[in-house]
């Protein structure tokens, strides 16, 4: 008869069914102290009204639009194109030119009419120097960037 410290240490050795598969590193890079982990995304169905209420809600500048179902980032919209459609500047021309004289059923358009589309995308993994070396490369400002989280 087997002494109970002797099958204890053969139950201890088995260790279930070996596993080949690679797994890839999923450590954060140092952006990720200054970002964000949740982020508030509308889709670009939403009105530009709808837009600036959850702006306004939430005291932010820029809100990403993105595609409900993968979650890419589509582009995003800042108070400037906001202020740029309501104010006269060049997204001021959807409002003139699609809906003349009818304020209402412009600011129910949606807001994939005044987004920023060329928004740079970087993920968890990277770094802060990563991020402001693809900002200088591109001469983009601070309010076109966004870290997306790619888990």
């Amino acid at each position: 008869m087997r002494r109970k410290e002797t099958i204890n240490l053969v139950r201890s050795r088995d260790r279930g069914p070996l596993e080949f598969e690679s797994h890839a590193s999923e450590h954060e890079g140092d952006v990720m102290a200054i970002a964000k982990k949740t982020v508030v995304t509308a889709p670009q169905t939403t009105t530009i009204k709808e837009a600036a209420e959850t702006m306004v809600k939430n005291k932010f500048r820029r809100l990403p639009i993105t595609n409900p179902g993968t979650g890419q980032i589509l582009g995003i919209v800042t108070s400037m194109d906001i202020l740029d459609f309501l104010g006269g500047g060049n997204k001021y021309k959807i409002l003139e030119e699609k809906y003349p004289g009818n304020f209402l059923g412009a600011i129910n358009e949606s807001v994939k009419e005044i987004m920023t589309r060329d928004v740079e995308v970087i993920t968890h993994k990277d770094s802060i120097d990563h991020a402001i070396d693809i900002m200088k490369k591109r001469k983009l400002e601070p309010s076109l960037w966004l870290t997306q989280i790619t888990r």
